[in-house]
């Protein structure tokens, strides 16, 4: 299960030392990490929003941030419990948030718990289309790299059945050319 997966890899997230800060600090603290992150400077970014998490644990928009730098910095085992919670704080509501932790789950060996985590975002209901097709999209590609070709095409084609005329091209294109390799 979802929690499971919060429960499986090192959680910095929750070994943060309580420490209180203002809503202005946090806010100035978020902002100092993101002109680092467009400075190109990610890595000096992490104790700013680490200060963020100290005071406010749940703060969805700082794990999000930070789980998605570690994603980005190759470190999908840090990403994942910083990921997990800005899932369960935003409600299933951030798409960002899913696909970062379908990825991170993918990448750290488990794409059956990126599928789950995807299905589990649809069945809340709380997506635009737009963002249905995007998961439903990744969930497709998810089963593609566990080879399981008709899971992969049937979700490749509900991606693009959410909002038939606001699909890409490409999209319709991969699901309706999805050929299934010949073992040898």
């Amino acid at each position: 299960s979802l929690e499971a997966s919060a429960g499986r890899s090192p959680d910095l997230a929750s070994s943060i030392p309580q420490h209180s800060l203002s809503e202005e600090e946090m806010e100035s603290l978020m902002k100092q990490s993101a002109d680092l992150i467009i400075e190109g400077k990610q890595q000096d970014s992490i104790p700013s929003l680490l200060s963020v998490l100290e005071s406010d644990p749940d703060n969805a928009e700082a794990n999000l941030v930070l789980g998605t730098l570690f994603l980005e910095l190759g470190r999908p085992d840090q990403a994942e419990s910083f990921l997990y919670k800005a899932v369960k704080e935003t409600g299933w509501e951030n798409a960002i948030a899913i696909v970062n932790l379908m990825s991170t789950l993918k990448q750290n060996g488990d794409p059956s718990l990126a599928v789950e985590v995807g299905q589990s975002a649809l069945n809340a209901g709380k997506l635009s289309t737009k963002y249905q097709s995007l998961v439903s999209e990744v969930i497709g590609n998810t089963f593609l790299s566990m080879k399981d070709y008709a899971k992969a095409s049937e979700w490749l084609f509900f991606g693009c059945m959410v909002s038939p005329d606001e699909t890409n091209i490409a999209l319709w294109l991969q699901a309706a050319t999805l050929t299934f390799p010949v073992e040898a």
